[in-house]
């Protein structure tokens, strides 16, 4: 005999959101990566790249195989497939070497719009690593003659973020579905959308302060009416801890007073500045974004399930 009713498996029932933050290196990021690379690197230099990074750092000899031939071609395909299939590490190993390796021997006077380019392609596709040095140390350095020299300060990369910032982005976006959070998850993406076109200024730290004043109105002005119209942040968050939703975890009440402190105080001293440079305040723009995503997530949770 099957069932009386329709269920729906969870597989349908709980689709996990598309990832929108990424503390590995994703296949949108790798393509990128070979496009960017494509002008500037040779058939002869990528033969040149490929054999040197491997002989020296003996990585992923599986794929040094596919070179077996020495030949130019051989050698194309197998770096566009390194890049493409490698684990992540070895492939961050190889991308920091392709970019010294570029900056010492080809790029000269394209080495600013090189940087730019790759800096942005890891902003936009929301890859939470970070390029050093600091665009203003690669500015102050460069000459339209020689370039810059990677000897001074070699690029590198370190992390950005970590799995706990991109698992708080996914917990806000499953959330995103329910009509109830959507202003408040609006608010969120725009934040992120910020971050995305390199706007680190007060635009970030003000969508998120809306974000959680909409989280905190929605629950206790449109559901139930705790409050009266016009009621504040602070005037939500007492009602909220005395009906209970902060229980047991009583003190993310004053942390939620911090957190909303933190973003206003942010924007005010950003002062509107569209214009701050991005390795001013990149990873503290970072840190905010992670707060209130694990901040919204879990209240908005704590509510759905007293309540719906």
């Amino acid at each position: 005999m099957g069932l009386s009713f329709d269920l729906v498996p969870f597989t349908k029932r709980e689709i996990p959101p598309d990832a929108r933050v990424y503390s590995h290196l994703p296949e949108s990021f790798r393509e990128r990566f070979i496009r960017i690379c494509q002008p500037y690197i040779t058939d002869r230099n990528v033969q040149n790249i490929y054999e040197e990074f491997f002989t020296e750092f003996d990585h992923d000899i599986e794929h040094f195989e596919v070179f077996k031939d020495g030949s130019i071609k051989s050698a194309v395909n197998s770096h566009r497939e390194f890049i493409r299939e490698g684990e992540d590490e070895r492939v961050i190993d190889y991308i920091e070497y392709v970019l010294n390796y570029l900056a010492e021997n080809v790029l000269k006077d394209e080495t600013l719009t090189f940087d730019s380019r790759i800096r942005r392609a890891f902003r936009e596709e929301r890859v939470l690593f970070r390029l050093r040095p600091e665009r203003r140390i690669i500015e102050s350095q460069t000459s339209n003659r020689h370039g810059y020299s990677v000897a001074n300060a070699p690029y590198h990369l370190e992390y950005l973020g970590n799995e706990p910032m991109v698992q708080a982005d996914n917990d806000a976006q499953v959330l995103s579905g329910s009509s109830r959070w959507r202003d408040a998850i609006n608010h969120y993406n725009q934040a992120w959308d910020y971050y995305q076109d390199g706007q680190f200024n007060s635009n970030i730290p003000e969508e998120l302060a809306k974000s959680v004043e909409s989280v905190a109105y929605t629950i206790c002005k449109d559901e139930q009416e705790w409050v009266d119209d016009g009621a504040g942040l602070g005037r939500c968050l007492d009602e909220m801890k005395n009906q209970g939703l902060f229980e047991p975890n009583n003190e993310l009440y004053p942390e939620a007073e911090k957190i909303f402190i933190g973003l206003k105080l942010s924007a005010q001293k950003a002062g509107g500045d569209k214009h701050r440079h991005e390795d001013v305040n990149q990873h503290y723009t970072l840190l905010l974004l992670h707060q209130t995503a694990a901040f919204i997530s879990y209240v908005m949770n704590r509510y759905d399930e007293q309540y719906t």
